[in-house]
Parts: C-alpha cells; structure tokens; sequence
C-alpha cells in the first residue's frame, strides 16, 4: 500500500520516495508531490539524490530513469533504474518482487496513478485511502482464493487487476485503466479472467473501468454488455462501471 512508505519509521526521505516508485512503477513530479504531500523544493532534491548514488551518468540512468512523456514537451517520467529497483528490495524483505517499468506503458502508468492523484486533490484525505499496485492486488487475490477455495492456484491463472482502492477501510473497488490498445479479443479474455476469478471466490468489489474517450468508455461498456450476453446470461458477473477520466472521482466520492 502506497502510504505506508511516508510513515516507515526507518527510512528516511531518499528511501520512501524509492520504495514509492517501486510501487508505482512511473510518476511524474506531479502526481510525486501529490501522493507524498511534499513541497516541490523536498521532491526535487530528493530525486537529485537518487541519482547522485550512481558515480557516473551511466550509472546514475540505473539508479532513477526518466522517460518523455507522450504530447508534452516539459514534464517527464521518473522510474526507478535496475540499481533502483534492487535497493528497494532490499530495503524490506517482504517488499513485492516487480520488474522495470518499460519505456512503452509510460501512458499507461501514468493514467493509473492519475485516478488515485485525482481524489487526493479533491481533498481526499490519504489516510482515508488505500492504494494497492497491480502485483500488490494480484496477491490480495491470491489469498482469497486460497482462504475460500482452501487450495493452492498459480497467480497466472488470476486476473491481474491495475489497482486495488480501498476507501475509509469499508469500500472496495478493483481498478482497471484502458488508454484504448486492447483489440476485442484482448477484451473478451479479460473480461472472462475477471468473472473466473472473482466469481467462484464471492469477491463481489465493483471493477471500476476508466478510458480516455467516452467513445472508448461506450465502446468498453457495449463490449461488456454483449460478453454477458453471449457467455453469462442468466449468470451471476461481476459489477462493472465505466467512465472517462475525471468521472470516476465523483463516483467514489459520491459513493
């Protein structure tokens, strides 16, 4: 869980913000400052310290990276470099095992953490918000069904949600980022993967979907309707919500 980094109570500031990346895998300084609460100048020279733990430019590349980002020209990326990503793992033995983010879902990333950057500037408090990345809520879906099955399953059998959010400890949503790259196949395999793996547990948390365009969120909810129709009718399914970005905050705060 995102937060729970700021209040470690061994790591000072460099450390956080690299067990903060780890999780996000991408950030801009942005949604940094948001997620953090820090003033810009405590962000930027915390970033420059990161880097300034490599001794050459080359080796400053693997402790923090930085990418462009798509349709700007100003702002970047920050993601952690292999020397990054393996300090993070051991700073906390029971840290979750990721593998660098790649320069290709910089947009994907991005959109992501924008959904949990969107409800902190609304004044959602962030102690009232919990935050869990895509391998973080596969795992959380692992003990599920591990607990209500009583067996043992292969984590790549489960569906792999973006993100899990919990809100005041009580509402829980699995959160599902869609920047407009998967085909109908894609879709429909996803769309299967969420009712096998949420259904014979009884996790009954709604998926919230969140696309660029409301031609692609129609299209997304068109698409699940027809799935249902076709593969499920009559069945018990998952609660699925679709909205553009932005319309998702005022649906968990409105909740």
């Amino acid at each position: 869980m995102i937060f729970r980094w700021l209040d470690h109570p061994s790591f000072h500031r460099d450390e956080q913000l690299i067990a903060i990346l780890y999780d996000l895998g991408m950030a801009t300084k942005r949604q940094l400052l948001a997620i953090t609460g820090w003033h810009p100048r405590t962000l930027k020279d915390r970033l420059r310290q990161i880097r300034k733990r490599g001794n050459t430019i080359e080796e400053r590349e693997l402790w923090l990276k930085t990418y462009s980002i798509p349709g700007q020209v100003r702002d970047v990326a920050y993601s952690l470099g292999r020397l990054g990503m393996e300090y993070a793992q051991e700073m906390a033995l029971q840290i979750h095992r990721v593998k660098e983010a790649p320069q290709a879902q910089v947009a994907h990333f991005l959109g992501i953490n924008d959904i949990l950057v969107r409800l902190l500037e609304k004044g959602y408090d962030r102690n009232r918000i919990a935050w869990l990345s895509s391998t973080e809520a596969t795992d959380v879906l692992l003990r599920y069904w591990e607990r209500e099955r009583n067996s043992q399953i292969d984590r790549r059998q489960l569906i792999r949600p973006d993100a899990r959010l919990i809100l005041d400890d009580s509402r829980r949503f699995w959160v599902e980022y869609d920047n407009n790259t998967e085909n109908p196949r894609q879709l429909e395999r996803k769309f299967h993967n969420y009712v096998q793996t949420l259904m014979p547990i009884g996790e009954t948390s709604p998926v919230v979907w969140v696309a660029l365009t409301q031609n692609r969120r129609d299209y997304l909810k068109a698409n699940w309707n027809a799935f249902v129709e076709l593969f499920y009718k009559d069945k018990q399914t998952p609660q699925m919500y679709f909205f553009t970005s932005g319309e998702e905050t005022k649906f968990f705060l409105s909740e």
